[in-house]
């Protein structure tokens, strides 16, 4: 769940600007009522934050409920073919998010894409979640294409030259920070409706009364009243988002513990009493020639044997029931279920040892006694 919410930042403090927005259907007029932050005051505050002891502060903003672009089906991968061919013919509409990043960071991601300053960047990921999972791969064949751009809500129409392209990889995690839009592009500038500074001060509770200041009184375009603007101490919410799992982590591993303690008495009984049983059997075979080694051998191979049956069926089983808790467990937020390769391992290994030892310390009590009196004592003379 911290994944989700804060993928790849590496920040401790975060300061937003959102803004709500109300849509009026009147007929065929359709207004829509939210506030927005411009490029430069974003840049500005931006500035002053990192006014505070030099801290390094990533800005990064986006709109992506005001328009959708059209994309031509030659522009689009086979595999986005494979999932939304049949739903188009020439071309297909998607939502479309405008991403913007402060000076500094806009410039940083204009030179890994190698183009110059005032480009715009697509951003060629698309993430696709089907039967509780996601896969993520790049949508778009990039060839300097323009997008045709329209608005949800009015008549705004124009085209969008994209100059360059970024791979997921490329873009960090502050962008995608809010990112809902199926196609993202990173453009020079764009007023939007929301914004996020991301920081990481040494002196995060005088940073954040800086920040206070800084964010105190600003005015912002359209409509203030539905503006927005908070810090969050992003450390101090992901430590509250563990402690709850941290506490259930005491009591469920204790409970593990306790029917994992109960489960080895129960092997190591049941494997030693087994070895006892079978004295007489290992005095007749002792009896017509077999070796301590050959001994030691086939009580190896059974204990192999022994320790695969059982994790034949109880591996099977027990990934059964991880993904039924993954299955409880994955609303509100869809994530890809994941196999606890690790823990199968560690149960493998676990497994073969406990049973290799039990049966050779058992089996060594019955070492060096006599094949006379172990068939005698088996026979009840």
């Amino acid at each position: 769940m911290t994944d989700v919410f804060y993928p790849d930042i590496d920040a401790t403090v975060a300061m937003q600007f959102v803004t709500s927005m109300s849509i009026d259907h009147n007929g065929e007029i359709v207004t829509r009522d939210f506030a927005t932050i411009d490029s430069e005051q974003a840049g500005n505050i931006t500035e002053q934050l990192r006014g505070y002891g030099d801290t390094p502060v990533y800005g990064a903003g986006l709109e992506y409920r005001s328009y959708e672009a059209s994309i031509p089906r030659e522009m689009m991968t086979p595999k986005l073919l494979d999932i939304y061919g049949d739903l188009f013919d020439d071309e297909f509409v998607l939502g479309i998010a405008f991403a913007v990043a402060d000076a500094v960071n806009y410039a940083e991601l204009c030179e890994i894409a190698g183009v110059p300053v005032g480009s715009n960047i697509l951003v060629n990921r698309y993430t696709h979640y089907q039967d509780g999972g996601r896969e993520v791969f790049a949508p778009y064949i990039f060839g300097n294409q323009a997008l045709r751009v329209t608005g949800r809500y009015d008549d705004i129409a124009f085209d969008l030259p994209l100059h360059g392209e970024l791979a997921m990889t490329d873009v960090p995690g502050e962008i995608y920070y809010a990112s809902t839009g199926s196609v993202i592009v990173i453009v020079p500038e764009f007023d939007v409706t929301e914004y996020f500074w991301f920081a990481k001060p040494t002196d995060k509770d005088g940073f954040i009364e800086h920040a206070f200041d800084v964010l105190d009184g600003i005015t912002f375009g359209g409509n203030e009243a539905q503006a927005n603007t908070s810090i969050v101490d992003i450390e101090a919410q992901i430590e509250a988002m563990r402690g709850i799992p941290r506490l259930i982590t005491v009591f469920v591993y204790g409970f593990v513990g306790m029917l994992t303690l109960i489960g080895l008495t129960n092997v190591i009984s049941t494997i030693s009493a087994n070895v006892r049983l079978r004295s007489r059997e290992f005095a007749l075979l002792r009896s017509v020639g077999m070796t301590h080694g050959g001994l030691r051998r086939m009580l190896n191979l059974e204990s192999i044997l022994c320790s695969l049956k059982s994790l034949c069926l109880g591996v099977p089983l027990g990934i059964a029931g991880s993904y039924l808790i993954y299955s409880g467990m994955v609303s509100p937020v869809t994530t890809a279920y994941t196999l606890p390769w690790i823990p199968i391992l560690q149960c493998v290994f676990g497994v073969f040892i406990v049973t290799w030892v039990v049966m050779r310390f058992s089996a060594s009590k019955l070492r060096g006694g006599s094949i006379v009196e172990a068939l005698r004592l088996e026979s009840g003379n």
